[in-house]
């Protein structure tokens, strides 16, 4: 399996409502192809491009609580859960390094102070990558659309989500 045999992941809840209220029936998106990838695989996502910080990826992984990730054919958005709020201040440093380190170029914050510190993205002329934290999440949303990038990284933003852990 994609995690330790001895922590089973969380129930991740939000996924399932948010297709349901960002995508309402009739959207132009079909259902996603959904997966869970585990701590093993985020270990392995951050330390394949934070090689001169690797142990940062793995600090960050070994916190990690469960994950979603849901694709469509333009469209991908991950979501992270850790075990502690320090485990998520950490995984949420690793991957915003990851973000700088794979964009090759000043990652940008949110121009809205309101988001300032839980909002940064990345723009190219083919795809936009955001990063996002909202609650006891944290949200990777990928895009060939910018557009579409932006206005679900806002509404990610403005989403109650489930509370994980202990404040």
């Amino acid at each position: 399996s994609a995690w330790s045999q001895a922590e089973q992941p969380l129930r991740l809840q939000d996924s399932g409502r948010l297709r349901g209220a960002v995508f309402a029936a009739g959207g132009r998106l079909q259902e996603p192809l959904t997966d869970q990838l585990g701590e093993r695989q985020l270990r392995n996502f951050l330390n394949t491009s934070l090689p001169r910080n690797a142990l940062q990826g793995t600090f960050a992984a070994t916190g990690w609580g469960s994950d979603q990730l849901s694709a469509w054919e333009d469209l991908a958005v991950w979501q992270l859960v850790f075990d502690t709020e320090s485990d998520h201040e950490e995984a949420w440093l690793a991957l915003s390094m990851w973000l700088a380190a794979h964009s090759n170029q000043q990652a940008r914050a949110a121009a809205n102070a309101e988001y300032e510190g839980r909002l940064i993205g990345w723009t190219s002329p083919h795809s936009s990558i955001h990063l996002l934290q909202q609650g006891h999440s944290i949200w990777l949303v990928a895009a060939h659309d910018q557009a579409l990038a932006d206005n679900l990284s806002l509404a990610l933003l403005d989403f109650p989500t489930t509370q994980y852990w202990s404040d």
